[in-house]
């Protein structure tokens, strides 16, 4: 999956129903790549156990879903990128679903968060993704 693409349904510009059957329409190695590549992006915008909860409500999944579950199980003895290393390698597809669903929700928050800190003169790309005016598709021109 794109990263623009990704971060488009973090932003809620297009509906997270419409990313789970792009995530269920790939093969076991594109589930996986998607998977990490959220992973990454939520530990580079910082995601935290305190975001969990948020994240969780944010996507439509209750607080005993095994990628919930798995997602805080981190607050004391691991750090939180431990545990979202873990929301990649459930195997089961109902569980990948669901962690696919966590981690756009934990993008958003955590991102949602940054971009409010950034203000108004951020120049990170990802917090201006492509609209059909944007000459460089909302990619920073370096």
């Amino acid at each position: 999956m794109r990263p623009e693409l990704l971060n488009e349904l973090a932003q809620g510009l297009r509906p997270l129903d419409e990313g789970v059957a792009l995530f269920e329409s790939l093969d076991q190695h594109g589930r996986r790549t998607a998977l990490s590549r959220l992973q990454e992006y939520c530990s580079q915008a910082r995601a935290t156990a305190d975001d969990v909860a948020e994240a969780a409500t944010r996507v439509g999944l209750k607080p005993g879903n095994t990628a919930v579950v798995v997602a805080l199980a981190g607050r004391i003895p691991e750090p939180m990128a431990v545990q979202l290393r873990k929301l990649t390698e459930l195997r089961p597809p109902d569980q990948q679903r669901s962690a696919f669903r966590l981690l756009v929700g934990l993008l958003s928050v955590a991102d949602e968060r940054r971009r409010q800190r950034c203000g108004g003169d951020c120049t990170h790309w990802w917090h201006h993704p492509p609209t059909p005016r944007s000459p460089n598709g909302g990619q920073d021109p370096a």
